[in-house]
């Protein structure tokens, strides 16, 4: 799937359907190494399988979903007690993309088990086409390593294919719940310029941020799709201090120049999508983003998302603030 922006600060996703497949059959010894979990367990523990995503970049996809499957079906057919699965997140490479507010124990014991199994996964297309995965079992109450099981086998029918229908990614679900140090936070307020925000394909959209004066802000688009981009500050409007406590994007003085347009993944859907908006008291390099401006382009996913989380975590004295929005031709145009 591919994420794709076009100017004058326009918005356009473009996307396909694919279709799932299962797993190749007959491999039981994959079934067989993970009994070497069980040989670690004490007894009565109970497991819990996590997600089982792509390493490169961090994308959770059909392939890697039927792993999961797999995996939670081999360690019942074990006889082992598999917790009912909570979907708590990436609880053991990204405990602490759940922000500050929430302790590490505290994010594990929601699982309801004992043992928090999830994996990793690489393809390999050297020769013939073949999955690596790394997987992981954890001891909730301490957070010490129970077993690292590496396990490679031939991806089988429709295997490449399965591997690019994304269903979620680790570092969009980070961006999306990382929020800012509780102390020293400036005022922020954000909205959009429609109530309910639902927007018909190709919809202008406006928003109006409050803010203190000298305030850094910025404005994050994360798409349907798990691409994120910047679209403010951008090269008509450079990151500056706000002169004023009022932000409007964009800037109504521009309006013959410069329009954020929101398009769905396609014509048949309505796509729920969202800013986030950052304030912040210093200024924040987000740089390395791409910019939906006067072109077309593939957006941005995996290492781009975990060097942003990486500049929020490090940052101080910063707020934020997402707005979901609808858009689709079922929203209709605005009154």
């Amino acid at each position: 799937m591919k994420r794709i922006f076009f100017l004058i600060l326009s918005l356009l996703t473009l996307s396909s359907c694919l279709s799932k497949n299962s797993l190749p059959v007959g491999h039981d010894s994959f079934e067989n190494e993970l009994l070497k979990i069980s040989s670690d367990l004490q007894p009565g523990e109970s497991v819990a399988v996590s997600w089982f995503y792509d390493q490169g970049n961090g994308d959770v996809t059909t392939l890697g979903n039927q792993w999961r499957d797999r995996t939670e079906a081999a360690l019942k057919n074990a006889g082992l007690t598999v917790k009912v699965r909570q979907d708590i997140g990436f609880i053991i490479d990204d405990q602490e993309s759940f922000g500050p507010s929430r302790s590490e124990s505290e994010i594990w014991q929601e699982a309801g088990a004992d043992i928090i199994i999830s994996a990793a996964y690489q393809i390999n297309r050297s020769n013939s086409a073949e999955i690596n995965l790394t997987i992981k079992a954890m001891r909730a109450n301490d957070v010490t390593l129970v077993k690292i099981i590496n396990w490679s086998e031939p991806l089988g029918h429709n295997g490449l294919q399965q591997a690019i229908e994304i269903k979620g990614n680790v570092f969009h679900r980070s961006l999306e719940t990382v929020v800012g140090p509780a102390e020293d936070k400036p005022s922020l307020n954000a909205r959009l310029d429609r109530s309910p925000a639902c927007y018909p394909t190709g919809g202008r959209a406006s928003i109006t941020i409050d803010s203190e004066p000298d305030i850094h802000l910025y404005i994050l688009n994360m798409a349907a799709d798990n691409t994120v981009t910047l679209v403010y500050p951008n090269s008509r409007l450079p990151d500056k201090p706000q002169p004023g406590s009022t932000f409007v994007f964009p800037p109504p003085s521009l309006a013959s120049s410069m329009e954020l347009q929101l398009y769905p993944l396609s014509n048949e859907q309505v796509t729920q999508e969202s800013f986030k908006i950052v304030a912040s008291k210093h200024p924040l390099d987000f740089s390395f983003l791409p910019l939906p401006e006067n072109e077309i382009f593939i957006g941005a996913k995996g290492g781009n998302m975990k060097e942003m989380l990486g500049v929020l975590k490090q940052a101080k004295q910063w707020n934020e603030k997402s707005l979901n929005y609808w858009v689709g031709q079922q929203c209709g145009q605005k009154e």
